[in-house]
């Protein structure tokens, strides 16, 4: 499982807009929605929290968001948690993360 994991997160092939830092959607294998990668904006020194969110609140139920980071973005687990995403979490080189955030429910709160 988490070998193929690990592939369909590989899958969701960054583009040139998911470099510079937009959500950008994808149509891969994988079945991710979006991609977003955060490490433009930490390199920046901004902080994604928002752009995350705002991501998440479009993501609908079955739909996955794929976050690109350059460590595990641990807290974000339970912070979508509630909101009714589960992850699979695959570290693909030691400065690249990619966390796949599936809507599997409404969670407790609205996003």
């Amino acid at each position: 499982m988490r070998k193929h994991a690990k592939n369909a997160i590989q899958a969701a092939t960054t583009t040139d807009q998911a470099q510079a830092g937009a959500a950008t959607p994808v149509s891969d294998p994988s079945g991710a929605t979006t991609l977003l990668d955060v490490r433009p904006d930490l390199e920046r020194g901004d902080d994604p929290f928002n752009r995350i969110i705002e991501a998440a609140a479009v993501t609908r139920q079955g739909d996955t968001l794929v976050i690109v980071a350059p460590f595990e973005p641990a807290p974000l687990y339970a912070v979508l948690g509630t909101y009714g995403f589960r992850h699979e979490t695959a570290c693909v080189a030691p400065d690249e993360w990619r966390v796949r955030f599936i809507r599997i429910g409404t969670g407790s709160t609205a996003v």
